[in-house]
């Protein structure tokens, strides 16, 4: 009996100070794990930091469908991986060697807007749209679906994307231009290069057409004007506004609202 009632007084105090120990630090002991699981639940859910300010930032086309990819952190899984100002076919911002660190900051189509340190110079960020497969390791597989109205599927840095072929400018939807590169993907096949609407990037100065078609178009003034009854296109030239009547178009030429924004009948030269 003594030596039970010993135990017991031994007892007492552990059982009182686990109490309050308990009190103090609800969830501990054998809660101790869930605890740390949340934290680091919590810590996975919490949004990346956004990457430094590229120092090209500023020569980089942005585009208004972009979706944001929250700054994921990723690395390039094919060698050779060329970054670009626009797409598809900008100017090459960098070559990207097989293991770079990326982060993801937006996509457009089948491209990724992805900021990373200069290969030149790793004290320097840059930026710039990379394709979608250079992220996967393999072989990139063939493209799937087909092509919405007046698009075609086209291959750029070996990733496939719906886009527009041009030959000029005044093809091209407003706000694009006829600066694009990539190659036609027909049957299965990579085919010949073609040029493609896209939003050129900050400060790409668009090629301002020189041919006057009287009655037609004509070359804005040195200041950017275009004289009375001519009207800004999309193509960077003045159009003879044709607004009252499709006759007023000469010969070899139309009436057409395509070029304008807002849409204003203008004339053009006929296909």
């Amino acid at each position: 009996m003594r030596s039970s009632f010993a135990w017991g007084l031994a007892v007492v105090p552990f059982a009182f100070s686990s109490l309050a120990c308990s009190l103090l630090h609800p969830g501990g002991s054998s809660d101790a794990g869930a605890t740390d699981g949340g934290a680091v639940a919590m810590a996975d859910a919490a949004p990346n930091a956004p990457p430094p300010v590229p120092d090209n930032v500023n020569q980089v086309a942005r585009f208004p469908d972009e979706a944001s990819l929250n700054n994921a952190n990723v690395k390039i899984a094919d060698p050779h991986v060329a970054a670009r100002n626009s797409v598809p076919g900008g100017t090459l911002v960098a070559t990207l060697a097989i293991g770079t660190d990326v982060v993801e900051i937006a996509s457009h189509d089948n491209f990724v807007l992805g900021s990373f340190n200069d290969p030149k110079n790793a004290s320097h960020t840059l930026e710039g749209w990379i394709a979608q497969a250079a992220f996967v390791p393999g072989p990139t597989p063939p493209p799937k679906g087909t092509c919405g109205a007046g698009q075609v599927m086209l291959v750029s840095e070996e990733q496939d994307f719906c886009g527009r072929a041009c030959k000029g400018d005044k093809e091209c939807p407003s706000g694009q231009t006829c600066s694009g590169k990539a190659n036609l993907y027909v049957a299965g096949k990579t085919g010949a290069e073609t040029d493609t609407c896209t939003i050129p990037a900050p400060g790409t100065t668009p090629s301002t057409p020189t041919s006057t078609i009287i009655g037609v178009q004509q070359p804005p003034a040195a200041n950017g004007t275009c004289a009375a009854k001519y009207i800004m296109a999309s193509d960077h030239m003045c159009h003879f506004e044709c607004n009252k009547s499709p006759l007023q178009c000469p010969p070899k030429s139309r009436c057409t609202a395509k070029l304008t924004t807002p849409q204003t009948p203008v004339c053009e030269e006929a296909p």
